[in-house]
């Protein structure tokens, strides 16, 4: 009984002891392990012993992706050669013009069927333009150009239409194109009116610098006398066209917006008012804007005008002028 006691017992244990063993990876046999396998890779399985032939090259530089058609930088039209800038001119307008003036059955396969015209197109013909003649050009294509794909264009192509057109020595244009809204569908904006108004002045147009400010009412911009630059610059060009009444109502409202009195109020503590207004003076000549240049330079030929006609008592702008950094006066007088 016993002898058979003791067989169930052996068999229970053996069935409870595990028949197979487990291999443990601690630390130590890790490390042990890899440094072996290393060895043993090293050996046997080296890329040189079996798979060198000596025929391997090295892999070839995989090629660089092209740079896409619009990350190519473009050359800057003011550098380009004349004859390359005329031949550009001409292919673009050759694509332009059929797409904005053609009638019928023409105009729908145009219209339907890419490539199309784009916004930038306009600018790319402004900057392109070389004389006053292909400015002309572009103008006429105005029209068209609304009617059509009705384009809305932002303020800085008229700014850049102004500038060319200034260059070019042509700023009667751009008056007669934002003089006639209904038809060229162009808008002012308030940086293109000042630039205008300057160059017409520049160019010795001083009635047409009161023609461009009656048109900003029509352009949803401010009255004249709400902008302090273009204020300056028509109260010059009425003195020199000896429209007082516009000069005198302009330099009153000049004086209410730069804030300057030359006779500060003796009741409060003087250094502290003069302080006060050497502050308003110096506000405006620090800015370095173009608009604050034109500011002082149109200021200061308005005073040197004014005492030369005489009839004006601007004793305060030659008191602000003085407080503040002298500036040359414009080209033309």
């Amino acid at each position: 009984m016993t002898s058979v006691l003791r067989a169930c017992l052996s068999v229970r244990a053996a069935i409870h002891c595990p028949c197979a063993r487990y291999v443990h990876s601690t630390p130590a046999a890790f490390a042990k392990k890899k440094s072996g396998q290393d060895a043993f890779d090293d050996d046997l399985f080296s890329a040189g012993d079996l798979f060198d032939d000596g025929s391997a090259k090295a892999p070839a530089p995989m090629p660089q992706p092209k740079k896409a058609a619009s990350e190519v930088p473009k050359q800057d039209a003011r550098k380009m050669p004349p004859a390359k800038r005329l031949a550009k001119y001409d292919s673009l307008l050759q694509f332009v013009t059929p797409r904005l003036t053609a009638t019928g059955a023409q105009k729908r396969s145009l219209l339907k069927h890419p490539p199309f015209v784009r916004k930038t197109a306009f600018s790319q013909l402004v900057q392109l333009s070389s004389t006053p003649a292909q400015l002309e050009q572009i103008a006429e294509l105005l029209p068209s150009w609304s009617v059509t794909y009705d384009h809305k264009f932002q303020d800085h192509v008229a700014e850049e239409f102004v500038r060319r057109c200034d260059t070019l020595g042509c700023p009667q244009l751009a008056v007669k194109v934002f003089g006639n809204l209904p038809r060229y569908h162009f808008r002012l904006s308030q940086t293109a009116a000042q630039r205008l108004m300057h160059s017409l002045y520049r160019h010795r147009m001083h009635q047409d610098v009161l023609t461009v400010a009656a048109y900003r009412p029509a352009h949803d911009l401010c009255p004249v006398e709400q902008d302090l630059v273009a204020s300056a610059i028509v109260s010059a060009a009425s003195i020199k066209t000896s429209n007082k009444v516009v000069a005198v109502g302009l330099l009153a409202e000049i004086r209410k917006k730069i804030a300057f009195n030359p006779k500060p109020d003796l009741s409060k503590r003087k250094g502290q008012k003069m302080k006060a207004e050497v502050r308003k003076v110096m506000s405006w000549v620090e800015k370095r804007s173009l608009g604050s240049q034109w500011l002082k330079n149109y200021l200061r030929a308005t005073d040197l005008l004014a005492a030369k006609s005489g009839g004006y008592n601007l004793s305060w702008l030659a008191k602000w002028r003085h407080r503040s950094v002298r500036a040359p006066a414009p080209a033309a007088t």
